[in-house]
This record gives C-alpha cells, structure tokens and sequence, in this order.
C-alpha cells in the first residue's frame, strides 16, 4: 500500500515522500497515530502543491539571504566595552551581545545564527559568522574597542 508520511519514520522514509509499506501496517500503525495518509490522487495533489509553495519560500528566502551575504561582507561593526586598567574587558561578548549589536544596526539576527567558537575576551578585530539558511553564511567583522570616557 503506497502511503505518504507526514513526519519522519525511522528506516522507511522522510516526511512528505511517498513509500509502499504492508497495508497492516499502515492500517494498524501509521493511519491511527497520524504518521501517514493513503496515496490516494487528491492527497498525491496536494502534496505536490505543498512541494511547490516550499519551493518558492526557500527560494525567496535564499535570494533574501544573498542580498545579506552581499550588505554584510566587507561591512565591520564597532562594539565598544568597558575595560580596566589592564585592557581587560569586564564581560565577554557572546552570541547573544552579537545579535543584538547587529539588530541595532538594522540586521535580525537572533543569537542561533551567530557562530562563533567562543565567547570574544580581549579587543581586537574578530571575524564573526552568521547562518542565514543552513546552507548559506554571511562573514562580517566585530571591532571590540575600548569605551571612550568623555
């Protein structure tokens, strides 16, 4: 009996595809807990029109994010910290301070896109990664300096 999954089933298949397992099984098993339809022509229909409005999302989110890759790269941000006598900063700047810095600069970023090895400890010029779609990165640089008292 073919079937499509709706989520994915550990050694038969993935969501959304279509697989021919025992019609036991998907009577007794799949069809009750609601991990699979009958293949039958209108649920083949409207898988296929689901396919094709993801299509589309993905690709407008792909073109949104070269348009990131291209503002971003190149681009350098300036974070300025409090540091003491020594140059030593007084917090660690994380993912978290990151995607606001970068917020407040007019990019959405939340705190999971920023990849970054560790927590930034010192000043200097650090190359910072953001995940924009798991197959697309945009590179930037973070300027930690010095907050300048007046």
């Amino acid at each position: 009996m073919k079937v499509i999954l709706k989520k994915d089933i550990a050694k038969i298949g993935l969501k959304g595809e279509v697989k021919e397992v025992s019609g036991g099984y998907a009577r007794n098993y799949l069809f009750p807990k609601g991990l699979a339809d009958p293949a039958t022509k209108g649920n083949l229909a409207q898988l296929q029109h689901l396919q094709e409005i993801r299509a589309k999302v993905k690709e407008k989110e792909e073109a949104e994010a070269r348009q990131w890759v291209k503002s971003l790269a190149g681009k350098t941000f300036n974070l300025e910290v409090e540091v003491g006598e020594r140059g030593q900063l007084f917090e660690s700047i994380d993912a978290t301070k990151i995607a606001h810095l970068l917020t407040e600069e007019g990019f959405s970023v939340e705190k999971n896109q920023v990849l970054i090895e560790k927590p930034i400890k010192e000043l200097g010029d650090f190359q910072v990664e953001i995940k924009l779609t798991p197959e697309i990165i945009a590179k930037t640089k973070i300027k930690v300096s010095a907050h300048s008292k007046l």
